[in-house]
């Protein structure tokens, strides 16, 4: 089965969409995909349950997750989900966040004794 979705990162284009939050209003790009039907229907089955109409929307909340997940994975933190009755942790593992590299935390600068802070 094809399913056919837009994005928006291709220059030029007409068309604009705004995916979740910390997407940024760009030109569409068109992606076409072509995957198993036993994928397909999972893909249908989760857009149904949670109320999503279109494949854009869907890919849209997709890629606002991953880049999430893939940011905090910068920072040396874990993608976990948290039972809080019993209090634990169930990480998230997934190649393409094994193969994110961690960005060195930033170094404090030393403030002298004397210096005047507002």
């Amino acid at each position: 089965m094809v399913l056919q979705s837009f994005y928006h990162q291709h220059r030029g284009s007409i068309e604009t969409v705004v995916f979740g939050p910390s997407m940024q209003r760009l030109p569409n790009m068109r992606i076409q995909l072509e995957v198993p039907d036993a994928t397909a229907k999972r893909l249908q089955k989760l857009m149904e349950e949670v109320g999503v109409k279109t494949y854009s929307e869907f890919f849209g909340y997709a890629l606002t997750g991953l880049d999430w997940m893939i940011k905090e994975r910068r920072l040396g933190r874990m993608i976990a989900s948290a039972d809080p009755d019993i209090r634990q942790l169930k990480e998230l593992s997934m190649p393409i966040l094994d193969a994110v590299h961690l960005v060195p935390a930033p170094q404090p600068v030393p403030v002298p004794a004397d210096a005047v802070v507002p």
